[in-house]
């Protein structure tokens, strides 16, 4: 005999409550989806903010003006005279100085007209490299000046004249920043390539000999930079403990021999 059970009567569908919990899982997935790659963005600017603050731009600025040192060509005010009939030339107006030379040679082309003008163009064409312009305590080409001057906005003119070999280098030498800072940034890799490349061959060296005794029993501390130098450089041979009677030997280490080397 079967006994049949009462049915259960269906539950309630809330629809409010339904529209609730799926509102709040649509936000926490769209935050899943879209929150990793915003951290990813945000951590990457972070981390490339630290290099070029750190690394590009110490190692850029430091590039620049090793060899803005080099061709600077400034020098010192005391050596240029002024003029009251100079004319204003193009980015310093009448803020320039001219040689002793020039300034004799002007003064007899022009001293028998009064009235008689001379004419900037021409002169600052003519003249260039016998003009120039004062920063701080020097004096820098006009040649120079101008050519810095063209392509930067009066605010950001350097005040020195290191300043101002430092923004012409990145400019007459290379063009562009970007193309200056690769090249640094090339040197600054090959010489870091370079220690390591060194620093790895004397930690080599040295692990095959730590904690070695001498015949006299000093422990034979470093090495001779290289083995060839124990033999071939007598100054190496001297600095590492090496006189022309020492007793500092390692025998069979293929480095440090009995005698000096010849």
């Amino acid at each position: 005999m079967s006994h049949s059970m009462p049915e259960s009567p269906p539950p309630s569908f809330d629809r409010t409550s339904l529209r609730k919990v799926t509102g709040v899982q649509f936000l926490l997935r769209g935050l899943a989806i879209s929150l990793p790659p915003i951290l990813t963005v945000v951590i990457l600017l972070w981390v490339g903010k630290g290099i070029n603050d750190y690394l590009i731009h110490p190692t850029t600025t430091l590039v620049r003006y090793s060899i803005a040192t080099l061709a600077n060509q400034a020098r010192p005010i005391d050596q240029f005279v002024t003029w009251d009939r100079l004319p204003a030339i193009d980015y310093c107006g009448r803020d320039y100085r001219i040689t002793p030379d020039l300034k004799e040679r002007l003064v007899q082309q022009y001293q028998s007209r009064a009235d008689r003008k001379i004419d900037p163009d021409e002169f600052a064409s003519a003249e260039a490299d016998q003009i120039y312009v004062p920063m701080a305590q020097a004096a820098v080409p006009y040649t120079d000046f101008r050519e810095v001057a063209a392509r930067l906005r009066p605010l950001e003119m350097p005040t020195t004249a290191i300043g101002m070999y430092m923004e012409l280098v990145a400019t007459r030498y290379f063009r562009r920043l970007f193309h200056f800072s690769v090249v640094a940034h090339g040197l600054l890799v090959c010489e870091a390539s370079d220690r390591f490349l060194l620093y790895r061959e004397d930690c080599r060296l040295q692990s095959g000999r730590c904690g070695r005794v001498s015949t006299e029993g000093n422990l034979v501390a470093g090495v001779c930079h290289r083995g060839w130098n124990a033999r071939h450089c007598r100054g190496c041979w001297r600095t590492n403990g090496h006189g022309s009677h020492s007793n500092l030997t390692d025998a069979d280490d293929g480095i440090h021999d009995d005698d000096p080397p010849k």
